[in-house]
C-alpha cells in the first residue's frame, strides 16, 4: 500500500446504541454478582463523560512568570445515557429523584358509598372547582360510574372517573354521598401504577455493567466495561409537551472499582 493511500478503518466509526445493567446499593462486586444486575434496558445514546484537573508548575525569573508545565490533579470519567422509555419502572424513579415504594391497587367497588363531601350553607360547593372522591379513607381512581340520589349528570354535576374527581353545576349546600362503582385493579389491570416516593435520594451508587453495539455485521458489539462501582445522577430531566417525544438522560460516574474496559478494534 502507498504511502498516498486513505489508511481508512470503517470498523473504528461508530453509529449504534447502548445496553445498561445494575444492581443499586451493591458494596462489592462480589455483592453485585451475587445479588445480580437489573436489566435497565436499550438506550438510544451513551456519551463518554470526562473532566480534568491539572496545576501549572509556574516559574519565576526577574519578574516574569512563566509556565513549564503541569502537575496531575482530580480526574472523573463516567458514561451518560439517553433514553425515550423513561415511563418505566426501572427509570422513573431517577426523574423523580425517588425510591420504589408501593404500587397503586384498588379493591372492587360494587355500588359503595364513598365518604361523604362536607358542604354547608356557609361553606357551599365552589363552581369549578374538583372534589376529590374517597372511600374508606383512600382516594379513588379509575371508576366506570358515580351517581348521586336525587341528582343527574351534566345538569347537578360533572364527574372525571379516571382521575376519581366531581364538580357540582348547582352549588351545594349540604354533605353529599356518592355512589361509587370500578374494577378491581391489581398488576393485572390495565390502570396498574407503580409507586414512587419523589426527592428521597439524589445519587444511586452500585455496580454497573455498560455495552455499546453498532451494525457491523462481523461483531456488533463495540465495547464492554463490566462490574464496575458507580454513581448515577441525572443530568437532565424529561417535560412532557406536545411538540416530541420526552427524554431523559442520566450519567455513571465510575468510583473506587474500576476493573478493564474491553473493545473492538
Amino acid at each position: 500500500m502507498g504511502l498516498d493511500s486513505n489508511l481508512h478503518h470503517t470498523r473504528a466509526e461508530i453509529q449504534g446504541t447502548s445496553w445498561l445493567a445494575g444492581n443499586i446499593g451493591a458494596l462489592t462486586k462480589a455483592d453485585a454478582i451475587a445479588g445480580g444486575l437489573q436489566d435497565m434496558g436499550n438506550f438510544l445514546g451513551i456519551e463518554i463523560k470526562g473532566e480534568t484537573e491539572k496545576e501549572p508548575i509556574l516559574k519565576a525569573l526577574r519578574g516574569r512568570v512563566t509556565k513549564s508545565g503541569h502537575t496531575g490533579g482530580m480526574i472523573s470519567l463516567g458514561y451518560e445515557f439517553t433514553t425515550r422509555e423513561f415511563a418505566d419502572a426501572r427509570k422513573f424513579k431517577f426523574a423523580l429523584m425517588g425510591s420504589e415504594t408501593d404500587p397503586f391497587t384498588q379493591a372492587a367497588l360494587a355500588g359503595v358509598d364513598s365518604t361523604a363531601l362536607a358542604f354547608t350553607a356557609q361553606v357551599p360547593s365552589k363552581a369549578g372547582y374538583w372534589y376529590p372522591l374517597f372511600y374508606q379513607g383512600t382516594h379513588v381512581h379509575a371508576l366506570t360510574s358515580v351517581t348521586i340520589a336525587g341528582k343527574e349528570e351534566g345538569v347537578d354535576f360533572e364527574v372525571d372517573l379516571k382521575m376519581g374527581l366531581i364538580r357540582f353545576i348547582v352549588a351545594q349546600t349540604a354533605n353529599v354521598t356518592c355512589v361509587l362503582t370500578g374494577p378491581a385493579i391489581d398488576a393485572a389491570h390495565k390502570e396498574y401504577l407503580i409507586g414512587v416516593q419523589p426527592r428521597d435520594r439524589v445519587v444511586y451508587s452500585g455496580y454497573w455493567s455498560v455495552a455499546a453495539f453498532d451494525q457491523d455485521p462481523n461483531n456488533n458489539l463495540v465495547m464492554r466495561h463490566e462490574f464496575f462501582s458507580g454513581d448515577l445522577t441525572v443530568t437532565q430531566w424529561p417535560k412532557v409537551d406536545h411538540t416530541g417525544q420526552s427524554e431523559l438522560k442520566f450519567q455513571i460516574d465510575i468510583t473506587h472499582d474500576n476493573p478493564v474496559a474491553f473493545h473492538r478494534d
